[in-house]
């Protein structure tokens, strides 16, 4: 009987951590949360060199996806995991986050929202799960080519 219980008793909060409201501040809680992690998830043949690439711009690792958030370049306009430029976060980058949620399942109108709020949120303000989101779609769609390449 008692198994009965805790079993019910878990299952009631897991659904009940589905159920929450997704905030971007926040992408690692509530209904969305499956969607970001899977959209930041980076493939194996993509590991290393943006492993190397985080090291070196902002002393971030693939593990502490809060290591480097808030890193800032102080000779240029450079911030974030990654270290992307001003003009390159606000857009592209936060409509590539779009994309990728969206390409994971996301509801349009709800990956609308995260995109204006990354826009108009400063990249050292995301939170490290988006950053590594945007890190990903970039390097799909162009490769490692801002970085001056993989480095070794």
């Amino acid at each position: 009987m008692i198994e009965i219980l805790t079993g019910a008793l878990v299952e009631a909060v897991a659904t009940a951590d589905d159920r929450r409201e997704w905030a971007v501040n926040r992408p690692s809680r509530g209904v969305h949360s499956r969607i970001v992690q899977q959209a930041a998830t980076f493939p194996q043949s993509m590991r290393a060199c943006v492993a190397a690439i985080y090291k070196r711009e902002s002393g971030a690792t693939l593990d502490d996806r809060t290591s480097g958030m808030g890193a800032r370049n102080p000779a240029s306009s450079a911030s974030g995991r990654a270290q992307f430029l001003d003009n390159s976060w606000r857009r592209p980058l936060s409509f590539h986050v779009r994309d990728r949620l969206i390409e994971f399942g996301m509801p349009k109108r709800d990956a609308r929202q995260a995109r204006a709020w990354l826009e108009a949120t400063h990249i050292s303000q995301w939170p490290g799960i988006l950053q590594d989101v945007g890190m990903i779609e970039t390097v799909e769609r162009g490769g490692y080519g801002p970085w001056g390449g993989c480095p070794r």
